[in-house]
């Protein structure tokens, strides 16, 4: 038998995919000191308010950073725009009942501003702990191939500073 000589042979199929290299995942998270409802629509909502356009930018500091309908969308002061990306899903934490702890998803084709056919993948979780806190994960994944996946990936390595941005607006200690 001659199954798996070969290097790039792979019993669970292929690490790669024809638009995305297996580069690792950034992964970061924070503690928000309030709901998981909260915690969501801090996020989402005031987004405009917390992102540090200094630290990843499409398009430098001065310019506006929101969602309209299902887009990213990053605009300059004198109406220069960039998508930046586009919400896949989003699962808004609904309160149950007040024994049960929130949870909630967003989750983006993510491309900040760049031209290219696969964009990577941003998924943010929202768990609330059993303290009443909610635990934010980030994942940043799905890298384009070449280059610019690796750009991208390296771009991607301020998710915690960009966290600690968001946890500090919402009221928690960075």
């Amino acid at each position: 038998m001659m199954d798996g000589i070969f290097s790039h042979a792979d019993a669970d199929g292929p690490a790669e995919s024809p638009d995305h290299v297996d580069l690792e995942p950034v992964v970061a998270s924070v503690t928000i000191p309030m709901e998981c409802n909260q915690a969501y629509e801090g996020f989402v909502d005031y987004l405009h308010l917390w992102w540090p356009l200094g630290v990843l930018s499409a398009i430098g500091p001065g310019s506006h950073l929101g969602f309209e309908g299902q887009a990213l969308v990053e605009e300059s002061e004198n109406g220069k725009r960039e998508q930046w990306g586009r919400i896949r899903r989003a699962e808004a934490p609904v309160p149950v009942d007040p024994h049960t702890q929130g949870h909630g998803r967003l989750e983006l084709e993510f491309t900040l501003g760049q031209e290219h056919e696969a964009p990577s993948r941003v998924v943010v979780d929202f768990h609330e702990t059993t303290t009443g806190a909610t635990q934010v994960a980030v994942t940043h994944d799905r890298w384009p191939r070449g280059a610019e996946g690796r750009r991208a990936r390296d771009r991607a390595e301020a998710w915690p500073e960009i966290l600690g941005y968001y946890q500090r607006f919402m009221g928690g200690a960075a």
